[in-house]
């Protein structure tokens, strides 16, 4: 996992950090975190 963590990374960064605007990605850290209370309520992000 260690050694595939990199190219993980920065694929994701590729396909879909770096294919989305700046609001784009404010409206997804909105839903990943609806979607993290909702599977792990109370937990910090």
């Amino acid at each position: 996992m260690v050694a595939a963590a990199p190219g993980h990374v920065a694929t994701v960064r590729e396909y879909v950090i770096d294919a989305l605007t700046p609001e784009q990605l404010r409206q997804l850290k909105i839903i990943g975190d609806q979607i993290h209370d909702k599977v792990d309520p109370g937990r910090p992000c």
